[in-house]
This record gives C-alpha cells, structure tokens and sequence, in this order.
C-alpha cells in the first residue's frame, strides 16, 4: 500500500506544480507526508511522524538522524523515506541515506533489538541504473519518475491467477522485506534481478497496466 502511494505521489498536480527553488524539498517532503498521513488514516497500526523528523533509535555512532519521513508500524517496524525534489539527483544522496540505515540497523542488531527497518528513496528525477543496482543491494525501495515502478506496485495492479501475477510474486520475493544488513549476501544476483525487473515491466505495459 505504502510503496504505491508514493509512485502515484509523483504525477499528484500538486508535485507537477512544484518550482524548484529553496522552500521546494520542504513543500514536496510537506505534502509527502500529507499524502501518507491521509492513506494510512484508515489503518490502527500505522503512525506518520512529523516531516523532517529525528528518530530516537539506537545507533553505533550515537548520533540521530533527521529523516525526511517516517512511518512507523506497529511498535518496532519502521519505513523510513528520503524525498528529493530536484531536476537530477546524485547516486551519493543514496550512500548517504542508506548509511543513516546501516547505522540505525547496526545500532539495533547490537543491542539485540527487534526494531525492523526499510528504506524508500523517493524523487521526482529519473535516475541511472548504478540507482537501481544500488539500491536492490542493499533492500531500498527506489521509486524515482520516468523510471520502473516498484515490483510491489505492480503486483497491486495485475489480476490474479496471471503468468505475470506469479512473476511478479516471486520478484517481489527476491526483492522486499530485506533488512539492510541482510541484502549484501545477494550482491551476486543484482544484476539478474535488474533485468528480470525490467522485463516484467515490459510485460507489465504490454498486458496494458502501464497506461
């Protein structure tokens, strides 16, 4: 639920709209979590936290970090989501974001907390393949415009009982709900997921849920 809401965020009016300019990161960062908040009303066990909001959590350098938003599930659940508003963004926003991740993980791995993180980096840029490499090694969602929807979003929109459907299942298998300190032992198999990525995607469009 959550990862569609922000794909279909970026063609909001709203965001087409925006200008770039100082205040506009905080403005799309605002209406993030405007736009989550609103979604996630309906369900008891979700809390959206303020924009730009220091999470509390343990960590190995004891520092906090300031996140841009962050949904909290249930009580030690956490999607943790970086926006970017900007006409092209760099690959080092997102070593930089998932060294935030590492750090919380790390920090909860070590004192044997049960806490649970996943990361998104949301942008309204298109961004290169090293994005997507990167990011399906190390379990962040990337959800960028004119790039690839999210295998999850496009589960949610394939009927069921599909060849497409059973295909998508087992990508979204391979690549959600990994932890951060769990994604490095597929580095070996990024490259294969990437392509049986974007061919789903092909056949995603072709079957006409890309229009």
């Amino acid at each position: 639920m959550l990862i569609s809401v922000l794909w279909e965020l970026l063609a909001e009016k709203q965001v087409q709209q925006l200008r770039a300019g100082k205040s506009s990161g905080h403005l799309f960062e605002d209406f993030t979590v405007q736009t989550v908040y609103t979604a996630c009303h309906r369900f008891g066990t979700l809390k959206t936290f303020p924009p730009r909001y220091t999470l509390k959590l343990p960590t190995v350098s004891g520092l906090s970090y300031q996140i841009d938003v962050v949904v909290r599930e249930g009580s030690s659940n956490y999607h943790l989501i970086e926006c970017k508003f900007k006409q092209a963004a760099s690959v080092e926003e997102l070593y930089a974001f998932n060294a935030k991740l590492l750090d919380y993980a790390l920090g909860a791995q070590s004192r044997g907390h049960k806490t649970r993180l996943r990361g998104y980096f949301l942008t309204t840029s298109e961004v290169s393949d090293n994005f997507h490499q990167y990011a399906l090694a190390w379990g962040i969602t990337l959800i960028a415009s004119g790039c690839i929807p999210p295998a999850e979003h496009m589960l949610s929109k394939v009927k069921p009982d599909t060849p497409l459907h059973s295909q998508l299942t087992r990508l979204v298998g391979k690549t959600s709900g990994a932890q951060p300190l769990q994604s490095v032992a597929r580095a070996c198999e990024i490259e294969k997921l990437l392509v049986e990525w974007r061919a789903c995607y092909q056949r995603w469009k072709q079957d006409g849920y890309g229009t």
